[in-house]
Protein backbone atom coordinates (compact mmCIF):
# COMPACT_ATOMS: atom_id res chain seq x y z
CA UNK A 1 0.00 0.00 0.00
CA UNK A 2 1.39 3.56 -0.92
CA UNK A 3 -0.15 5.96 1.56
CA UNK A 4 -0.41 9.64 0.70
CA UNK A 5 -0.95 12.35 3.07
CA UNK A 6 -3.62 14.85 1.94
CA UNK A 7 -4.29 18.37 3.98
CA UNK A 8 -7.32 19.97 3.82
CA UNK A 9 -7.86 22.68 5.81
CA UNK A 10 -9.09 26.34 5.90
CA UNK A 11 -8.11 29.78 7.86
CA UNK A 12 -9.92 30.25 11.10
CA UNK A 13 -11.15 33.85 12.05
CA UNK A 14 -10.36 34.71 8.14
CA UNK A 15 -13.22 37.08 7.91
CA UNK A 16 -11.67 39.46 10.40
CA UNK A 17 -8.81 40.09 7.93
CA UNK A 18 -9.36 43.19 5.67
CA UNK A 19 -9.01 42.15 2.03
CA UNK A 20 -5.45 43.00 1.65
CA UNK A 21 -4.50 41.21 5.12
CA UNK A 22 -5.80 38.30 3.39
CA UNK A 23 -4.67 38.30 0.19
CA UNK A 24 -1.31 38.88 1.89
CA UNK A 25 -1.89 35.10 4.38
CA UNK A 26 -3.04 33.50 1.58
CA UNK A 27 0.28 34.36 -0.57
CA UNK A 28 2.50 33.49 2.01
CA UNK A 29 0.82 30.25 2.42
CA UNK A 30 0.74 29.40 -1.43
CA UNK A 31 4.87 30.42 -1.17
CA UNK A 32 5.32 27.65 1.93
CA UNK A 33 3.29 24.99 0.60
CA UNK A 34 4.69 24.87 -2.92
CA UNK A 35 8.27 23.54 -2.20
CA UNK A 36 6.20 20.31 -0.26
CA UNK A 37 3.45 19.58 -2.42
CA UNK A 38 2.79 17.83 -5.66
CA UNK A 39 -0.23 19.52 -6.17
CA UNK A 40 -2.28 22.45 -4.39
CA UNK A 41 -5.47 24.19 -4.74
CA UNK A 42 -7.21 26.85 -2.90
CA UNK A 43 -10.67 26.61 -2.96
CA UNK A 44 -13.97 28.47 -1.16
CA UNK A 45 -11.54 31.85 -0.51
CA UNK A 46 -9.63 30.94 2.59
CA UNK A 47 -9.52 26.74 2.16
CA UNK A 48 -7.52 24.72 0.48
CA UNK A 49 -6.44 20.86 -0.59
CA UNK A 50 -2.28 19.89 -0.62
CA UNK A 51 -1.08 16.87 -1.82
CA UNK A 52 2.12 15.97 -0.42
CA UNK A 53 5.18 15.04 -1.71
CA UNK A 54 6.06 13.22 0.77
CA UNK A 55 3.76 12.10 3.72
CA UNK A 56 6.48 12.32 6.24
CA UNK A 57 6.24 15.83 5.85
CA UNK A 58 3.10 16.19 7.18
CA UNK A 59 3.13 17.69 10.77
CA UNK A 60 5.84 19.99 10.28
CA UNK A 61 4.18 21.52 7.06
CA UNK A 62 1.18 21.88 9.71
CA UNK A 63 2.98 23.35 11.93
CA UNK A 64 4.80 25.77 10.11
CA UNK A 65 1.31 27.05 8.66
CA UNK A 66 0.15 27.91 12.11
CA UNK A 67 3.12 29.49 13.15
CA UNK A 68 2.71 31.73 9.06
CA UNK A 69 -0.76 32.73 10.21
CA UNK A 70 0.01 33.49 13.80
CA UNK A 71 3.19 35.40 13.14
CA UNK A 72 0.71 37.61 10.41
CA UNK A 73 -1.84 38.06 12.51
CA UNK A 74 -3.01 42.00 12.78
CA UNK A 75 -2.44 43.65 16.33
CA UNK A 76 -6.04 44.53 16.50
CA UNK A 77 -7.57 41.28 15.87
CA UNK A 78 -8.73 40.36 19.47
CA UNK A 79 -9.87 36.53 18.32
CA UNK A 80 -6.18 34.53 17.39
CA UNK A 81 -5.51 33.75 13.59
CA UNK A 82 -4.64 29.80 12.90
CA UNK A 83 -5.52 27.43 10.33
CA UNK A 84 -7.71 24.29 11.16
CA UNK A 85 -6.04 21.39 9.26
CA UNK A 86 -7.19 17.69 8.88
CA UNK A 87 -3.83 15.41 7.54
CA UNK A 88 -5.54 12.59 6.11
CA UNK A 89 -3.08 9.38 5.28
CA UNK A 90 -3.97 6.53 3.31
CA UNK A 91 -3.74 5.53 -0.53
CA UNK A 92 -5.71 7.58 -3.12
CA UNK A 93 -7.24 7.26 -7.39
CA UNK A 94 -4.92 8.39 -9.80
CA UNK A 95 -4.28 10.15 -11.85
CA UNK A 96 -5.44 13.87 -10.14
CA UNK A 97 -6.69 16.34 -12.68
CA UNK A 98 -8.50 18.12 -9.97
CA UNK A 99 -8.02 18.20 -5.82
CA UNK A 100 -11.55 19.43 -5.65
CA UNK A 101 -12.76 16.20 -7.19
CA UNK A 102 -9.96 13.88 -6.25
CA UNK A 103 -11.17 10.33 -4.89
CA UNK A 104 -9.50 8.35 -2.83
CA UNK A 105 -8.93 6.94 1.28
CA UNK A 106 -6.56 9.95 2.39
CA UNK A 107 -8.88 12.59 0.38
CA UNK A 108 -12.07 11.14 2.25
CA UNK A 109 -10.62 10.96 5.72
CA UNK A 110 -9.03 14.14 5.51
CA UNK A 111 -12.46 16.02 4.07
CA UNK A 112 -14.35 14.55 6.97
CA UNK A 113 -12.00 14.94 9.41
CA UNK A 114 -12.38 18.62 8.91
CA UNK A 115 -15.89 18.98 8.94
CA UNK A 116 -15.44 17.26 12.25
CA UNK A 117 -13.12 19.59 13.23
CA UNK A 118 -15.26 22.88 12.20
CA UNK A 119 -17.53 21.54 15.35
CA UNK A 120 -15.08 21.62 18.29
CA UNK A 121 -11.81 23.90 19.26
CA UNK A 122 -9.21 21.60 18.00
CA UNK A 123 -7.03 22.68 15.01
CA UNK A 124 -5.47 20.01 14.06
CA UNK A 125 -6.17 16.31 13.47
CA UNK A 126 -3.88 13.45 11.66
CA UNK A 127 -6.53 10.35 10.86
CA UNK A 128 -5.45 7.01 8.88
CA UNK A 129 -7.85 4.12 8.61
CA UNK A 130 -6.26 2.47 11.45
CA UNK A 131 -8.43 2.78 14.79
CA UNK A 132 -5.07 2.27 16.84
CA UNK A 133 -3.03 4.31 15.11
CA UNK A 134 -5.89 7.06 15.24
CA UNK A 135 -5.65 6.80 18.70
CA UNK A 136 -2.14 7.51 19.05
CA UNK A 137 -2.37 10.35 15.94
CA UNK A 138 -4.86 11.94 18.20
CA UNK A 139 -2.32 12.59 21.02
CA UNK A 140 0.08 14.10 18.99
CA UNK A 141 -2.50 16.22 17.54
CA UNK A 142 -4.04 17.17 20.46
CA UNK A 143 -0.73 17.80 21.97
CA UNK A 144 0.68 20.09 19.00
CA UNK A 145 -2.79 21.85 19.69
CA UNK A 146 -1.44 22.87 23.47
CA UNK A 147 1.98 23.72 22.60
CA UNK A 148 0.87 26.40 19.87
CA UNK A 149 -2.48 27.41 21.89
CA UNK A 150 -1.25 30.58 23.61
CA UNK A 151 2.01 31.46 21.44
CA UNK A 152 2.44 35.19 20.19
CA UNK A 153 3.21 36.40 16.88
CA UNK A 154 6.47 37.47 18.29
CA UNK A 155 7.08 34.05 19.27
CA UNK A 156 5.45 32.43 16.24
CA UNK A 157 7.93 34.58 14.19
CA UNK A 158 11.17 33.09 15.47
CA UNK A 159 9.53 29.71 16.03
CA UNK A 160 8.78 29.76 12.14
CA UNK A 161 12.48 30.44 11.08
CA UNK A 162 13.88 28.42 13.43
CA UNK A 163 12.11 25.43 12.30
CA UNK A 164 12.92 26.53 8.72
CA UNK A 165 16.75 25.46 9.81
CA UNK A 166 17.54 28.92 10.40
CA UNK A 167 20.37 29.24 13.59
CA UNK A 168 19.57 31.33 16.99
CA UNK A 169 22.07 34.06 15.42
CA UNK A 170 21.06 34.67 11.88
CA UNK A 171 17.14 34.87 13.48
CA UNK A 172 18.57 37.75 15.84
CA UNK A 173 19.95 39.57 13.18
CA UNK A 174 17.02 38.97 10.85
CA UNK A 175 14.29 39.97 13.47
CA UNK A 176 17.14 42.83 15.23
CA UNK A 177 17.06 41.21 18.66
CA UNK A 178 19.88 39.66 20.73
CA UNK A 179 20.76 35.96 20.59
CA UNK A 180 20.05 35.92 24.11
CA UNK A 181 16.65 36.96 23.90
CA UNK A 182 15.76 34.41 20.46
CA UNK A 183 16.97 31.83 23.01
CA UNK A 184 14.32 33.14 25.52
CA UNK A 185 11.47 33.39 23.15
CA UNK A 186 12.53 29.48 21.63
CA UNK A 187 12.08 28.10 25.16
CA UNK A 188 8.84 30.18 25.83
CA UNK A 189 7.63 29.28 22.32
CA UNK A 190 8.25 25.24 23.42
CA UNK A 191 10.59 24.54 20.16
CA UNK A 192 12.21 21.69 21.43
CA UNK A 193 9.13 20.14 22.09
CA UNK A 194 7.73 21.46 18.57
CA UNK A 195 10.67 19.52 17.40
CA UNK A 196 9.88 16.09 18.92
CA UNK A 197 6.67 16.16 18.28
CA UNK A 198 7.27 16.05 13.98
CA UNK A 199 9.95 13.43 15.04
CA UNK A 200 7.36 11.24 16.81
CA UNK A 201 5.05 11.88 13.57
CA UNK A 202 8.14 11.11 11.40
CA UNK A 203 8.51 7.58 13.51
CA UNK A 204 4.71 6.75 13.46
CA UNK A 205 4.35 6.95 9.81
CA UNK A 206 7.16 5.15 9.19
CA UNK A 207 5.65 1.91 11.20
CA UNK A 208 2.23 2.61 9.59
CA UNK A 209 3.84 2.11 6.13
CA UNK A 210 5.64 -0.69 7.03
CA UNK A 211 2.65 -2.21 8.39
CA UNK A 212 4.44 -2.11 11.75
CA UNK A 213 1.57 -0.70 14.28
Amino acid sequence: MVIEAIITADIVNSSLLRATELEEVLAAINALIHPYAKKHEFYRGDSFHTLLNAPEDGLELATLLRLCVRKMQPSRLKKPLDIRIAIGLGEIDTPIKKLSTATGEAFVLSGRELDKLSQTEQCLSIVTKSNSANEAFQILSEYSDLLLANISSTQAEVLYLLLNGFKETLVAEQLRKTQPTINRIKKAGHYNALQANITHYRAMLKMLKTNTW
